[in-house]
């Protein structure tokens, strides 16, 4: 049951980006035309599992406490053998979910923009998988944030199994991931502006919402109170 790696962009989740059409200061730069970074619908990956008393749907209690399972949220389990790719850690969190879906970097990973990895600027640390709750009791926890935010129907949709908001809300609370702290100087401003900059021309690249989009998306939803 292990998971087969699939494409990740390891190396392309931080400025400078020159062949992303930015350049720092903000200087343009044409794009070849036959660049991409967009990724299919994941597929082949392995989904959690609750206990099973019989062993046939899932692990037993005594098994999920064995070796060769490995528990991926609450209540869930998956063989200890399956691969951690960014798009198994995601689809893992995702099977809390209820009424809520997965958004951020994550959502953006799922409909198809390679450039979100799902690390850190260190390019080895894993960011935490994000979920707005909506009216699910989601328990915080390793490997995932969880937002307590009301989901509009409308912004969610099934994808490949895994429930995701469209992506113009996936863009604005990835672009709300980088603002700073209250109190923060003006140095981690400016450098949030460039960190949010380059994930909304990502996205875009990848053609994963648009810029046009975005700002139909945000003017359908004034007066909608966001947390």
């Amino acid at each position: 049951h292990s998971t087969p790696a699939l494409p990740t962009c390891g190396v392309l989740h931080r400025p400078p980006c020159p062949w992303l059409g930015l350049q720092p200061g903000g200087q343009a730069q044409q794009v070849p035309a036959d660049f991409t970074l967009q990724l299919p619908v994941p597929r082949d990956l392995v989904v959690p599992r609750p206990v099973d008393p019989r062993g046939r749907q899932g692990p037993t209690r005594g098994q999920a406490r064995g070796s060769q399972w490995r528990r991926c949220a609450p209540g869930l389990y998956v063989p200890a053998a399956t691969a951690t790719t960014v798009e198994q850690r995601v689809l893992e969190q995702s099977a809390r979910l209820g009424t809520g879906a997965v958004t951020g970097w994550a959502a953006l990973r799922w409909w198809g923009a390679a450039f979100f990895d799902g690390l850190a600027p260190d390019g080895r640390t894993p960011l935490p998988v994000p979920l707005l709750a909506g009216t699910d009791r989601l328990r915080p926890g390793a490997g995932v944030v969880v937002q307590r935010a009301r989901v509009a129907p409308a912004d969610v949709v099934l994808r490949g199994g895994v429930r995701v908001v469209g992506a113009q809300r996936a863009l604005l609370d990835e672009a709300r991931r980088h603002v700073p702290a209250p109190g923060t100087g003006l140095e981690a401003w400016e450098e949030a502006l460039d960190e949010a900059a380059v994930s909304l021309s990502m996205a875009f690249g990848a053609r994963v919402g648009s810029a046009a989009g975005l700002r139909d998306w945000l003017g359908s939803r004034r007066g909608v109170r966001h947390k």
